[in-house]
C-alpha cells in the first residue's frame, strides 16, 4: 500500500529547521511519493525505516494512498510480514511473498545522502551543486554531478569527514558507478598528498 506525504509533511520538508524531524525522518518522507510502500523504503533505508514510517503515519505526516483501506499486518513467528484481508469473513491470512535479496545500493539514497551532507555546508558553492544533483537530467549526469559534489566537499571539509562521505557513499552507491567513485577519491589523495 502506497505512502504519500501530507501537507503537514510538506510544510516541514519547507521549513529551514525541517520543522523539528530528524533527518531519518526527512529521508523517508522524501522518499514517500504515492508510490513506494512499507516493503519499498525497507529495501531503501533498511529496517529501522519501518518504526520511523509507523510514527510518521500517527504524526500526521504520511498518509496511506487516497482510497485505499489500511490492512492489519501481523508478525508471524518468523518475523515475516503478513497481510489479514479485511473483506473475509473470517480471517483469512496470506504470507508476504519473502523479501527480495536486494541490495542497500541504491543510487536515490546515495543522492540524498550526497544533498543532505551538501546542505550542512551552507556555503554558495554547496547550495549550487545541491540544487545541480536535484535537477540531474540523467543517470550518467547525476553521478557525475555527485562526483563533482563529493569533490567540493573534499575541498572545503575536514578530511575525516570527507573520508566517511566517501566511504558511505562507497557502500550505498550501485556497484556500476563504484569504479567513478574510487576515481575521484584517488585523485582528491593525490592532491591531499601533494599538498601535504
Amino acid at each position: 500500500m502506497a505512502l504519500s506525504k501530507t501537507e503537514r509533511a510538506r510544510a516541514a520538508l519547507h521549513a529551514h529547521a525541517g520543522a523539528g524531524l530528524s533527518l531519518a525522518e526527512r529521508r523517508v518522507l522524501i522518499l514517500c511519493d504515492g508510490q513506494r510502500n512499507r516493503d519499498d523504503l525497507v529495501a531503501l533505508l533498511g529496517a529501522g525505516a519501518l518504526s520511523i514510517i509507523e510514527r510518521l503515519l500517527q504524526d500526521g505526516y504520511l498518509a496511506l494512498e487516497s482510497g485505499a483501506t489500511a490492512v492489519p499486518r501481523l508478525a508471524t513467528s518468523a518475523g515475516q510480514p503478513v497481510e489479514a484481508t479485511p473483506a473475509a469473513p473470517a480471517p483469512i491470512v496470506s504470507v508476504a511473498p519473502p523479501a527480495r535479496a536486494t541490495s542497500r545500493r541504491s543510487l536515490a539514497a546515495s543522492k540524498m545522502y550526497l544533498v543532505d551532507m551538501l546542505q550542512l555546508q551552507r556555503d554558495p558553492e554547496s547550495v549550487s551543486l545541491r540544487a545541480e544533483i536535484q535537477t540531474s537530467p540523467s543517470e550518467d549526469e547525476l553521478v557525475y554531478r555527485m562526483m563533482k559534489g563529493l569533490h567540493h566537499l573534499q575541498a572545503v571539509a575536514a578530511a575525516s569527514y570527507a573520508r566517511r562521505v566517501g566511504d558511505r557513499l562507497a557502500e550505498i552507491l550501485p556497484e556500476q558507478h563504484v569504479s567513478r567513485l574510487d576515481q575521484a577519491r584517488a585523485a582528491w589523495l593525490q592532491s591531499a598528498a601533494a599538498v601535504a
